[in-house]
C-alpha cells in the first residue's frame, strides 16, 4: 500500500494481523484538504482559517469492487469564509483535530497526470458525494499515481493512486442557489470570442463607456482680468484613453487692444502645463485694436485611471476690456 497509506496506518495493520497490539475501533474517520503534498511519511500542510475544519465521513463496504469501501453520506466542507489557499491533496484521518493519519492522495489532471489544484475562496463549498470517496485495497502495490475517470460536465475526477480511488467533485458557492450547491440546472459556462465592433451605420451617438463616447463643452461672454489665468471651461472624463482638443476666441471691446494671449488643456485648474505641445501661446501687436482672434488647441492624448476633470485655462493681457469664448472636446479612442 506503499503511496497512498500512510507509514503509521501500515504498522498498525501489521501489528493487528499479526498479533502484535489490536488496532483500535473507529466511530469515524476525518477527511482533511492539504495545501503541500504528503508522504508516506509526514503529512502535506493543511488548510486552514476561514471556517476550515476536518469534515467525518463513515464508510460502508462496496458490494464492487467487493475489495473496497467509500463514504456512505456525502463528505460536505463548510462554506470559506476566507480564502484556504490552493488545494491539490486530500487525506484521511482518525480525528477532527490530531489523531492518526491513514490515507491521502494527489488530485491529478485526467488526461496527462499534472496535479490538479483547486483555489478555494470566501464563499467557496468542497464536497465529495456519496460513494465518490472510495478505499480501495489491492495486491500488488502500484507506483505513482493515475486517473480513472473524469466527468467532464460535472467536473468530477477519480484518481487511482495505489490502494486509494478518490472522486472529488469542487462545487463553488452560487448566490442563486441557496443550498450552495451549483448544479447542471444553473450553471452556464460559456467563452465570448473576441470581436470588433463594427462602427454606426447612423447618426447616433456612441454610449457612456463605449469607443467613440464624445463630451463637449461651449462657452461665451467669458470676461477677463488683464494678466489673470482663468478656467474658460471644464469637462468630466471618466477612466480610459481619451483624444482631448480645443478653441478660443477673444473679442476686445472698442478701443481696446491686446499684447499677449495663451489657452492649453490641462488636468490641474487655473494652471499652464510644462509640456508646451498642450498650450497656444503669443503676441498680439498693440495696435490691432477692435479685432477679433480666434485660435485652436492641438489634440492631447489623456490617459486617465479615474475620472477626472479637464480644464481650458487661458489669459490675455489687454488694455480696456476683453471677452472669451471657448470650445472643449474629447473623444474616447478606447
Amino acid at each position: 500500500m506503499s503511496g497512498s497509506a500512510s507509514l503509521d496506518l501500515e504498522r498498525q495493520l501489521l501489528g493487528h494481523t499479526l498479533a502484535i497490539a489490536p488496532m483500535p475501533t473507529l466511530g469515524r474517520v476525518y477527511v482533511a484538504l492539504c495545501l503541500s503534498a504528503p508522504t508516506e511519511t509526514a503529512g502535506g500542510i493543511e488548510a486552514s482559517g476561514g471556517g476550515y475544519s476536518r469534515m467525518p465521513a463513515t464508510f460502508a463496504l462496496m458490494s464492487s469492487p467487493s475489495n473496497a469501501a467509500s463514504n456512505a453520506a456525502s463528505v460536505e466542507f463548510v462554506p470559506a469564509t476566507s480564502a484556504w489557499g490552493t488545494i491539490g491533496y486530500f487525506e484521511i484521518w482518525t480525528q477532527v483535530t490530531g489523531g492518526t493519519r491513514l490515507y491521502w492522495g494527489p488530485l491529478t489532471d485526467p488526461v496527462d497526470g499534472v496535479p490538479i489544484e483547486m483555489d478555494v475562496t470566501t464563499g467557496d463549498v468542497v464536497r465529495f458525494s456519496a460513494g465518490a470517496l472510495i478505499v480501495q485495497a489491492v495486491d500488488t502495490p502500484m507506483t505513482g499515481s493515475g486517473v480513472s475517470s473524469f466527468n467532464e460536465r460535472t467536473g468530477a475526477v477519480t484518481l487511482l493512486g495505489a490502494d486509494v480511488t478518490t472522486a472529488l467533485t469542487y462545487t463553488p458557492y452560487n448566490s442563486t442557489n441557496p443550498a450552495g450547491y451549483q448544479t447542471a440546472g444553473n450553471v452556464t459556462a460559456s467563452l465570448t470570442p473576441y470581436a470588433t465592433k463594427a462602427g454606426t451605420t447612423t447618426n447616433d451617438s456612441a454610449a457612456a463607456g463605449q469607443v467613440g463616447e464624445f463630451i463637449t463643452s461651449v462657452v461665451t461672454g467669458v470676461a477677463l482680468t488683464t494678466g489673470a489665468v482663468v478656467n474658460l471651461t471644464s469637462i468630466s472624463l471618466t477612466a480610459g484613453d481619451w483624444d482631448v482638443w480645443g478653441s478660443f476666441g477673444l473679442t476686445p471691446s472698442g478701443g481696446t487692444g491686446i499684447t499677449t494671449y495663451g489657452a492649453c488643456i490641462n488636468t490641474v485648474s487655473v494652471t499652464f502645463p510644462a509640456n508646451s505641445t498642450q498650450t497656444m501661446q503669443g503676441g498680439w501687436p498693440i495696435n490691432n485694436w477692435n479685432a477679433v482672434f480666434i485660435g485652436a488647441l492641438p489634440v492631447v492624448r489623456l490617459s486617465l485611471a479615474s475620472t477626472t476633470t479637464v480644464y481650458l485655462p487661458a489669459y490675455a493681457s489687454f488694455n480696456g476690456t476683453c471677452v472669451a469664448l471657448a470650445q472643449l472636446s474629447a473623444r474616447r479612442a478606447r
